[in-house]
């Protein structure tokens, strides 16, 4: 499970980017990218990977996702299986918000949604019900509209409690940054998604920047609100979580193909940030997809 840089591409005509996915089914592609994702997921029932949680999701799932998060939505099945699933994704980088909230004093809310992104957002079904004819309205507007479609939305979201952050070990308020620093930090990032199955130490990754050591432990720390290896046990966590709930192979083959250099270290670690073990993980997640398909 290796997470791939994304690079989102513009088009000329907008400042944000729109993606309308119709699918029979989500596949596993765990990816990363500098742009916040605001993410509604409809006819649809799986296991949703954000950073180091792994959560079941069900129809009318509606994310807000800060810049740099691993994340993959992966799909079981369609709760109508006579329809497609539907996956509206939309795209906007920081540059972009920033200027949004300079140029209109009627937009700073968002400065505060934009932080609480940083730790992923997960708003109720009843709110995304409520917003899916804003949804709707992308699929044939114009570009101008599809623009003031997006603030309203971002509007709406910006003065609703009715949320759930998903991962408690991101940064809540990261530090801005540069390209420059976008640019290393993404050399890290690829670098850490490339290799986390390998020893990997701190001095080969410092070199790869051309940072001490301590330089790029303040660095990555600023950028990602936690250590480098803190990180990488989080990536690897995710591996296995993905091992366990993917797969019938053995606990000890997970905790190596995930990156861990003994068993125990593995269980310590799954138990100490998950608060179960890794064979009760996976009982879990085999008793969810065994239950009955509730009505759409």
């Amino acid at each position: 499970m290796k997470a791939q840089y994304e690079k989102v591409p513009y088009n000329q005509d907008n400042s944000w980017q729109l993606l309308i996915r119709h699918l029979d089914g989500i596949p596993f592609e765990w990816h990363f990218h500098p742009e916040y994702e605001l993410t509604l997921t409809l006819n649809s029932r799986g296991e949703r990977y954000i950073g180091d949680t792994i959560s079941e999701y069900d129809d009318f799932d509606l994310v807000l996702l800060g810049p740099n998060i691993p994340h993959s939505w992966h799909s079981r099945a369609s709760l109508d299986p006579d329809k497609e699933q539907k996956v509206y994704v939309l795209w906007f980088d920081k540059e972009w918000i920033d200027e949004v909230t300079r140029l209109f004093p009627e937009c700073q809310a968002f400065r505060r949604l934009l932080q609480d992104a940083h730790r992923g957002m997960h708003f109720s079904k009843r709110l995304a019900q409520k917003l899916l004819p804003l949804f709707e309205e992308l699929d044939a507007a114009t570009s101008m509209q599809r623009l003031t479609v997006m603030l309203s939305i971002l509007d709406k979201l910006s003065n609703t409690p009715d949320f759930q952050a998903i991962s408690v070990n991101q940064m809540l308020n990261r530090q801005d940054s540069d390209k420059r620093q976008q640019r290393l930090l993404n050399q890290l990032l690829e670098a850490i998604h490339d290799k986390y199955t390998e020893p990997l130490s701190i001095s080969e990754l410092a070199s790869l920047v051309g940072m001490s050591e301590s330089t790029l432990g303040r660095f990555f720390k600023k950028m990602m609100g936690q250590s480098v290896n803190h990180y990488i046990t989080q990536v690897r966590l995710g591996k296995g979580c993905s091992l366990l709930v993917q797969t019938d192979k053995l606990v000890s083959l997970i905790a190596e193909l995930s990156g861990f250099n003994n068993l125990s270290n593995f269980n310590r670690l799954f138990l100490k940030y998950k608060q179960l073990t890794p064979k009760a993980f996976r009982a879990k997640f085999a008793q969810t997809s065994s239950e009955p398909e509730k009505n759409a």
